[in-house]
């Protein structure tokens, strides 16, 4: 796997993974909120409060949409309408994104809006290098979200991640050992054997790669990962 190859894959399929995380977030934030509103009635017994954090978590969520909306351009190219922004480098549209997604995170830090500008600016921080930095900001996020949705898609980029720089073989300890877990921490089971699949494949072993992907197609087959499955065990 080249240089550019693994750059892509660092970066690109990390905030697709987070914008597919978050979309998911915000069909379902409905019931977010409400489990949100409960828990604070219960907590402070004033629906003053509950009031006042639903309409900051308004506020942060429309500032988070400016942000998605930036990085959402494609950079050199004309935009859809005029007013959508243009940007000629990924370079100039991260620059404009960086201050939404840190404002978010500085003025609403407790809402769902800047769990998910968090890992954006996470992303940024992968494409510009940072790695160490990003690694650290993603292992937190997973760390104090456990069980929530998008800790999952922090834990599946970071993994990818470390997969895309050659840490293969320590990949695969640690994923072996949450999938002999009864309760797997941050990754769903099919999530996990993906990951051991891909890790067999940049580790050279393509026999128990092609183990893993058969596991996926005969027993979580309608799982997101199955399509790939399938693929890898056709062209095998």
């Amino acid at each position: 796997m080249d240089r550019q190859t693994r750059h892509d894959i660092k970066h690109d399929k990390f905030l697709d993974e987070i914008s597919n995380a978050y979309t998911f977030a915000a069909e379902n934030r409905s019931k977010l909120i409400l489990a949100t509103v409960v828990i604070a009635v219960i907590a402070a017994a004033a629906a003053g409060f509950v009031m006042y954090r639903s309409a900051q978590e308004d506020e942060a969520q429309t500032r988070l949409a400016d942000g998605i909306r930036i990085m959402s351009a494609s950079p050199g190219t004309a935009p859809a309408s005029p007013d959508d922004p243009a940007y000629e480098t990924i370079e100039e549209q991260q620059a404009a994104a960086r201050p939404i997604f840190e404002e978010v995170v500085e003025q609403y830090g407790y809402s769902d809006a800047a769990d998910v500008a968090r890992l954006y600016l996470a992303g940024m921080d992968l494409r510009e290098g940072r790695e160490e930095q990003a690694r650290a900001e993603l292992q937190q996020f997973v760390d104090e979200h456990r069980g929530e949705y998008l800790a999952g898609a922090a834990a599946w980029s970071l993994y990818n991640n470390r997969l895309a720089s050659g840490d293969a073989e320590e990949v695969i300890a640690e994923l072996q050992s949450q999938l002999d877990d009864s309760e797997p921490d941050a990754l769903p089971t099919p999530a996990l054997l993906a990951l051991l699949a891909r890790a067999h494949e940049m580790h050279g072993d393509d026999d128990a790669a092609k183990a893993y992907w058969k596991r996926i197609a005969e027993e979580y087959n309608d799982s997101p990962y199955s399509l790939e499955a399938n693929r890898k065990l056709v062209s095998s």
